[in-house]
């Protein structure tokens, strides 16, 4: 009885080991939003900065190198809208453009297929470089950008876990990712020069284009091939177990 025990629960413990096979390559769709902030040049009530949102999505190729280790490279666009608000008028600086990013991240074992990780990424985002003006009634807005790039660094902490369904006729479930990120742009998006036409008041807005936001990443298997997650060592242990108490 005792054999026949042991046997049962090594076929589970099997069971269990089969299923924490994790794929080695991953197609990502990730969709995030965060919060940007201001930079006036001087203090001063006569223009203030309101909602700063950004958002993007991303498309990532990701292989895991090994249980612990994930190496990953996208495509995306992320795009801003400064909402900036004076006694007068609203004016938004709007910006949207193409990105590339890389990153690698450092996973941690979890409860069942859960995980926890932490990452760094960096990338690069196309930028404008020229200079042009709105008028208006009140008050101008000269735009200026010198950069053809703004490079970035966007660490990151999250979780990632298993649907319960498969899609079609996939091996593998498909996974997701939960996370929070801080974007850092090593150089500032350009400059915003605000000046009010019935007065001899001028203030420039030169955000950088930081964010503190969150994301949402699905996580598609690509291929056949797959590595084992952390079960071979639990399903050894068991066994060692079930032996010491027969």
């Amino acid at each position: 009885m005792a054999k026949v025990l042991l046997g049962y629960l090594m076929l589970i413990s099997g069971l269990v080991s089969s299923q924490s096979l994790i794929g080695k390559y991953m197609l990502g769709i990730e969709i995030n939003a965060g919060h940007s902030f201001p930079d006036f040049d001087i203090e001063q009530d006569r223009w203030k900065a309101g909602f700063y949102p950004a958002g993007g999505i991303n498309l990532s190729l990701s292989n895991r190198l090994s249980k612990n280790w994930i190496l990953d490279l996208g495509v995306g666009v992320t795009g801003y809208a400064l909402n900036n608000n004076s006694r007068f008028d609203h004016y938004v600086l709007d910006f949207s453009s193409p990105l590339l990013i890389s990153g690698i991240s450092y996973n941690f074992k979890g409860y069942k297929n859960r995980m926890s990780f932490v990452k760094m990424s960096t990338g690069a985002q196309l930028a404008y470089k020229g200079s042009f003006a709105d008028q208006f009634e009140n008050y101008s807005v000269t735009i200026t950008g010198v950069n053809k790039a703004y490079y970035f660094l966007r660490p990151e902490i999250g979780i990632r876990n298993k649907l319960n369904k498969k899609i079609g006729r996939a091996a593998m479930k498909v996974s997701y990712e939960l996370g929070t990120f801080f974007r850092f742009n090593l150089n500032p998006l350009g400059s915003a020069r605000i000046e009010e036409s019935k007065s001899d008041f001028v203030v420039t807005l030169t955000p950088r284009g930081n964010i503190i936001g969150f994301y949402f990443k699905l996580l598609f298997p690509l291929g056949k091939q797959q590595i084992r997650n952390y079960d071979s060592e639990k399903k050894s242990k068991s066994i060692m177990k079930i032996k010491y108490l027969k």
